[in-house]
């Protein structure tokens, strides 16, 4: 079977999906964001299935409520609406989980671009871009039973991790461990898909650029947080901190 999207649970449609009333999280006992300081509203998610993997994108409005007056050169508030990231992977061959949070200050031209409704077209631009993806990612994954299937795997996680970061020196690090054959299959398949979809991400960018530059500043912060938590994804896996990994010092 090659790539294709699950049957749409409600919270899995193309389009934006509104939750009920927002749902605290963490607990103030604990460092974490206390209930009374923070909120995430499920708003939007698709899941889909790429050869082994199946993997979802999620978007929630995270809602911060301030303990005492926040304020920059041109507002202040005591409530700030971010944008929550998530990438979670499932399946028999890997999982993971990786997070990335987008501030969104009120804009004001020629320093903040970004707000709730452009992150939702950069969302909706993201999930298309994907289904189109689909059937050359699923090809990237060997089956079960392919007598080269580590050969196979290894050869994906290497083509893509070179087309996502080219000659980057934080990914060098990381070409030597899939040469070295030092990581495992889960670790590869997270790889892959984390290196592909940060790719992806890129290529929206370029494109935006070329075509209409103010919607490519619109897309600047939503896209940090989408690549912010492929690297969380990426270096969970591997077992490495986010800086470490930035600074080529994953050895």
């Amino acid at each position: 079977v090659r790539g294709q999207r699950p049957h749409p649970s409600p919270m899995s449609s193309h389009d934006a999906t509104l939750s009920p009333p927002p749902v605290a999280v963490g607990n103030s006992t604990d460092g974490a964001v206390g209930a009374d300081d923070g909120a995430v509203e499920s708003e939007r998610k698709c899941c889909f299935q790429v050869g082994p993997l199946s993997f979802s994108v999620r978007c929630d409005r995270f809602t911060i409520h301030c303990r005492s007056l926040f304020g920059t050169s041109h507002s202040a508030t005591t409530e700030r609406c971010n944008a929550l990231w998530t990438v979670s992977v499932g399946g028999d061959v890997a999982s993971g989980v990786g997070n990335g949070e987008v501030g969104l200050p009120p804009k004001k031209k020629g320093i903040y671009y970004a707000d709730q409704e452009d992150v939702g077209v950069f969302f909706g631009a993201v999930i298309n871009a994907i289904e189109e993806q689909l059937p050359l990612w699923t090809e990237l994954f060997p089956g079960p039973d392919d007598p080269q299937y580590n050969e196979k795997l290894k050869q994906a996680a290497l083509s893509m991790t070179q087309r996502a970061f080219g000659d980057q020196k934080m990914a060098h690090s990381l070409i030597r461990k899939i040469e070295q054959d030092l990581l495992s299959p889960s670790q590869l398949h997270i790889t892959i898909l984390s290196a592909s979809l940060l790719s992806l991400t890129s290529s929206l960018l370029e494109k935006a650029e070329i075509s209409d530059h103010d919607l490519a500043l619109s897309w600047r912060a939503p896209s940090s947080g989408l690549e912010s938590a492929l690297f969380d994804l990426l270096c969970s896996s591997l077992g490495v901190l986010i800086g470490g990994f930035v600074s080529e010092q994953c050895d």
